[in-house]
């Protein structure tokens, strides 16, 4: 026993020394904001492609929302196959992208191409990756959500909801936390694709961008809105009521 113990610990040393090492999975390639790991199987130009599609949602969205990220690079990855990349990202949504946990996880770029949704979902995550930051000050998740479908042009992507109650907007923190289902997950999406078309709807899309660079770390969720879009708190949330009213009028 003591000799298979001495020659493993041989073997390690001889590695350690010599620098084998078992082949990564992943390459890696380095754009200005971005560090992007791919698997091997995925043709370099194929990922330049999309660090160019990154770069360009990254100017994109740092310019409107006066924001960038807490840490840069920001780490993305990206997986051959939709199976492999559900996998390592965790998501709850059979999406082909998500941020999650500091990382842009991504789908193969054909899969992306394959499905038409390349912009949408790029621009969604690269918003979400730069949002990071009001999350870091105090912008709640459900926020950032909402904003992220509006960044990636999905406002429509998650159907009507059938129920939409008038609450208040904090309330939907507590409904992200417990969204731990696909369905329900899509749902609360389809609630916060209406607070978004509201948002914009009364407020205009610049005062909407506005919104997240007023977190700093101490102001509440009320005082970011009175502050950035010139109401009241309450009066805010009563407008969104009537307008959840006047939608359950029309249906």
């Amino acid at each position: 026993m003591n000799k298979i113990i001495v020659f493993v610990l041989a073997i390690m040393f001889v590695n350690l020394i010599f620098g084998f090492q078992p082949k990564t999975q992943f390459n890696s390639y380095k754009s200005k904001n971005f560090l992007i790991k791919y698997e091997r199987s995925i043709s370099s130009p194929a990922v330049k492609s999309i660090a160019s599609d990154l770069e360009l949602q990254f100017k994109e969205w740092t310019k409107r929302l006066n924001l960038t990220p807490n840490k840069l690079p920001v780490e993305v990855r990206i997986y051959k196959t939709e199976k492999k990349y559900i996998q390592e990202s965790q998501s709850t949504l059979k999406e082909e992208g998500t941020y999650s946990n500091g990382i842009i996880f991504l789908s193969a770029p054909s899969k992306l191409d394959e499905k038409g949704m390349r912009v949408n979902i790029v621009s969604r995550v690269v918003a979400l990756s730069i949002l990071s930051a009001a999350n870091d000050n105090g912008c709640p998740r459900w926020l950032s959500e909402a904003y992220g479908i509006y960044a990636g042009g999905d406002l429509e992507k998650y159907g009507t909801p059938t129920i939409l109650r008038a609450i208040s907007f904090l309330d939907f923190q507590q409904e992200i936390n417990q969204a731990k289902r696909e369905k329900d997950l899509v749902y609360l999406y389809s609630k916060l694709s209406q607070v978004m078309k509201f948002l914009v709807d009364r407020y205009g899309k610049q005062k909407v961008d506005s919104i997240f660079i007023g977190f700093d770390g101490i102001k509440t969720v009320e005082q970011v809105f009175e502050e950035t879009l010139s109401e009241k708190y309450d009066k805010i949330e009563m407008a969104w009521n009537e307008a959840v009213k006047n939608r359950k009028s029309k249906r």
